[in-house]
């Protein structure tokens, strides 16, 4: 199973109103032992990639998805086995399968799929917005954190969110991005953070 990632999943399954999240492309992640698979699903589909590259070793560990696949309609594919790229470093693995581990079962246009968790989803908006994109994409990521954490209020595991944060040193980012949450659109998630004690 694919695990649908950041626009698909939140449209359908945590705004309100799935026009309210407006997509730029799908991104979806898999098994780095199934990216080939999913390179010739989309492909069958009129995909066609917007570079080459091989998706060997080195590759991955280096980036975290391939490059885009692009459709005539104008539809572009991300096909991920991260969500950040390890740069060389050896904890890329591990957090590909911590990843895997931390899924939940879920439905998606009538089809069965994995969704990351809630926890995971803040995670990776934090990342999305900070090391990936370095704060130059705008506020959405900010909008996504706010829509999961109204959705999933009272389930968020926080001592969770933040143990995964800190064994990939991403808390600083995190707790920055929560603030800026709050700031913009009037949450409390780190009013959260307090009374867990964190």
């Amino acid at each position: 199973l694919a695990i649908p990632l950041k626009g698909i999943y939140l449209a359908n399954c945590v705004y309100d109103n799935p026009s309210a999240r407006q997509m730029n492309d799908l991104d979806i992640m898999v098994r780095w032992k199934d990216v080939p698979d999913a390179r010739n699903i989309v492909e069958k589909l009129g995909f066609k990639a917007s570079d080459t590259c091989h998706l060997d070793n080195t590759y991955r560990r280096t980036k975290h998805h391939a490059p885009d696949f692009l459709h005539p309609s104008g539809t572009r594919v991300e096909i991920h086995w991260n969500i950040l790229s390890p740069n060389g470093g050896n904890r890329g693995k591990e957090l590909e399968d911590m990843i895997w581990l931390h899924t939940v079962p879920g439905e998606i246009l009538g089809k069965k799929t994995l969704f990351l968790k809630p926890e995971l989803s803040i995670l990776h908006s934090t990342i999305h917005l900070t090391f990936l994109h370095m704060f130059n994409s705008g506020i959405r990521d900010i909008y996504d954190i706010d829509s999961v954490y109204r959705k999933f209020r009272g389930t968020i595991d926080w001592d969770f969110l933040v143990s995964f944060a800190r064994r990939f040193r991403f808390e600083r980012a995190l707790y920055l991005v929560l603030a800026l949450t709050d700031i913009i659109t009037g949450s409390d998630t780190l009013s959260e953070l307090k009374k867990n004690g964190l």
